[in-house]
């Protein structure tokens, strides 16, 4: 089973899930493994780059392999290459991690934003109009006229 604490929650919104967890009598086994996630998530984020931080997120750390979780192909293949500086960062803050898995976990897409239509002032539109005309007869000519029709 793997259990993470979403990136974006705080230490304080996982101490307070790990007091509540101990007043419903839940087995310290998962009240640890909350606390554990979020020790990790805190070590993790003064040891990756600041640039590859909103694309990670830490899983879980078992028999001393640390699962990593990135949002994409190319912030995993980033972060592969930086694996032997990150094992190197998380033993010297204490850590028995021997090594690294690193997973893509693709996160839903959001709903494409609309753009807005572009148009050109009345001003412009003149001015378009009447380079247009300078022009003649031309692909260009025809290209402006075409632009200057946006309003």
């Amino acid at each position: 089973m793997i259990f993470t604490v979403p990136p974006h929650w705080e230490s304080q919104q996982v101490q307070r899930i790990g007091q509540f967890l101990q007043a419903q009598h839940v087995p310290s086994t998962w009240s640890d493994l909350l606390r554990d996630s979020g020790v990790m998530q805190a070590v993790w984020k003064t040891t990756v780059p600041e640039a590859l931080q909103p694309y990670l997120h830490v899983g879980r750390l078992q028999d001393h392999e640390l699962v990593v979780f990135a949002t994409n192909g190319s912030v995993a293949a980033k972060l592969r290459l930086l694996t032997p500086t990150m094992l190197n960062k998380l033993q010297k803050q204490g850590l028995e991690v021997t090594s690294i898995r690193v997973r893509v976990q693709v996160l839903s897409a959001s709903q494409p934003s609309i753009k807005p239509k572009r148009t050109v002032s009345p001003a412009a539109s003149r001015q378009l109009q009447q380079l247009a005309e300078s022009l003649g007869e031309s692909p260009l000519s025809d290209v402006i006229k075409r632009l200057a029709s946006h309003r």
